[in-house]
């Protein structure tokens, strides 16, 4: 049957749905299937779309086991409302443009709502995930450049949802103010006096994103303070082959409006906790991956193939800290019972990073460019680097690190719940090229907050705190019941952590040994992280009891 409506033509019809090939690295979360039922949406000449799309999507899920819409051509839309049991697949090829006049920030939205929208994906079937993920031919399009530098817009915007799939997607964007595809708690406010400041107010969490994939997104000129992808709460959630140039590709900030909940108020619902990502790629940005906990206690990560080609880190872990929205005229906390700086309780596991020196990075305020290496920093002075155009505050700097671990204070630090710090274990190589030949040997290509104006390649002035990890060994790992400490340098105090931050057990006056036998049968199964403390630095390793 068809249906010719203004500017646009639509064809309905029913028929089978076709599979979709997965391609993961963890075990998958997005299990959903629908039924049968399709229809087809084809929009040309960009052409407004948006009340068709809508149309089908209400008629699709209203259908017993849902179905999927079949969306092709250069369409603009303006803020699509995505229901349970509904598929979009979308054609290579095709061009989405956002509505100048959008009244929300995202062109397409999934669970802004107080019911809880399941089953639903985005993605396009036909497409070959074995070819480079910017390959524009493979992927569709949200165009946003129309909106221009520092523009307000997101292409998808997820709340209130479970069990979704998002994937084969090519963002063209234009230094626009917001990432690209944001996952979001969904908040109510439940207070009635609006006189009263915002963080003093009482709040709601009533879901966030949980149970899904990212997969093959690309993100083209982006915002040096935004990106591809930014977490303010998610659960459950894998990313695979992201990649970009410019900002960040995997944001992890707890901020926007979770910041006025209170750091210990729906810590299930309100928190990043379960995400998986692997094969993160950046180039000419900030990091490939950002973990920057504005003041939730969040839960594990586990990060794998991360890459950076010209950015400041691949990885950079940033210390917890209280937003300005927190604080009163005179600049102190409007309630220091019910804001803490944030935090990853973890565990945070690292495997393969690799970076690629360059000198098209961003820095902001200066703050990473403190731990460029000094020879660096001499050949390309501060004031003499080209200011971000979004704005005055970044400057395009060189590279600093593969891994900026600057939640920790000192090399093998463990958390301190109050002062917003997490510990990262790196389990597998961390490496690099195009650095000063000395920068491999800080910490395995990691920096630590206390290196910021110190490292220095005609000094090697971190090589004191520098401890190789074969000086400390730990067995068996996993126990269940005793596990022998060893060590070759003079140790002055052994701590255990559990993953929670929490000090269970120190060993001193350990001086004149080198091994010492841990008893864990009164320990709870979980991860544990041991630091030993001696002359020459701090090193922690993490252990396991079943």
């Amino acid at each position: 049957m068809k249906n010719k409506i203004t500017l646009l033509t639509i064809i309905l019809f029913v028929t089978l749905g076709s599979g979709l090939k997965m391609n993961a690295q963890f075990a998958p979360q997005f299990d959903g299937i629908v039924g049968s039922y399709e229809k087809i949406l084809v929009v040309n000449n960009f052409n407004d779309g948006t009340a068709a799309l809508q149309a089908l999507i209400d008629d699709v899920t209203l259908q017993a086991t849902g179905g999927t819409i079949k969306l092709s051509g250069n369409i603009k839309l303006s803020n699509i409302y995505l229901k349970s049991n509904v598929h979009i697949d979308i054609s290579k090829g095709t061009i989405i443009k956002g509505d100048l006049t959008l009244t929300k920030a995202a062109i397409f939205e999934i669970g802004d709502t107080p019911t809880l929208v399941e089953n639903v994906k985005i993605f396009c079937s036909q497409s070959d995930r074995s070819k480079p993920n910017d390959d524009l031919t493979e992927k569709f399009v949200f165009d946003l450049t129309e909106f221009g530098m520092n523009g307000k817009i997101r292409a998808i915007m997820l709340s209130n949802v479970a069990n979704f799939w998002l994937s084969d997607i090519y963002i063209k964007d234009a230094l626009t103010q917001f990432n690209g595809i944001t996952l979001n708690p969904y908040i109510i406010q439940t207070s009635t006096d609006n006189s009263v400041h915002q963080g003093l107010r009482d709040y709601k969490i009533i879901g966030s994103p949980s149970k899904g994939e990212i997969r093959n997104v690309y993100g083209k000129d982006q915002h040096y303070g935004y990106g591809l992808i930014q977490i303010q709460s998610a659960r459950n959630v894998n990313f695979v082959k992201l990649s970009g140039n410019g900002g960040v590709i995997l944001r992890m900030e707890s901020g926007s409006n979770i910041q006025y909940v209170g750091t210990d108020n729906e810590q299930e619902l309100g928190i990043i906790k379960g995400i998986k990502a692997s094969d993160i790629n950046q180039t000419n940005g900030f990091a490939a991956v950002m973990m920057s906990p504005h003041g939730r206690v969040n839960g594990d990560v586990y990060l794998e193939n991360i890459k950076s080609t010209s950015s400041t880190f691949a990885i950079v872990m940033a210390t917890g800290f209280f937003d300005a929205e927190l604080k009163d005229a005179n600049g102190n906390l409007v309630d220091p019972v019910k804001f803490k700086k944030g935090r990853f309780a973890g565990p945070i596991v690292i495997k393969n990073v690799d970076a690629t020196f360059g000198i098209n990075a961003y820095g902001r305020l200066g703050q990473e460019y403190s731990y460029v290496e000094k020879g660096i920093q001499a050949q390309y002075p501060w004031a003499t680097l080209t200011v971000s155009p979004e704005t005055d505050k970044a400057r395009i700097m060189p590279s600093a690190a593969a891994i900026g671990h600057l939640c920790l204070p000192s090399k093998g630090g463990t958390p301190d719940i109050v002062e917003g710090e997490y510990v990262a274990q790196i389990d597998g190589p961390v490496t690099s090229s195009g650095f000063k030949s000395c920068i491999n040997s800080f910490y395995n290509n990691t920096l630590y907050e206390n290196d910021s104006k110190n490292v220095d390649c005609s000094t090697l002035s971190l090589k004191k705190n520098q401890l190789n990890p074969n000086v400390f060994s730990l067995y068996p790992n996993p126990t269940t019941e005793y596990v022998a400490i060893n060590w070759t340098v003079q140790t002055n105090r052994l701590e255990v952590y559990n993953a929670s931050g929490i000090l269970v057990q120190s060993v001193s006056k350990l001086e004149d040994v080198n091994t010492f036998n841990l008893n864990v049968t009164g320990y709870a199964k979980g991860i544990y992280f041991v630091k030993m403390i001696t002359n020459d630095g701090i090193i922690a390793k993490r252990i396991i009891v079943n």
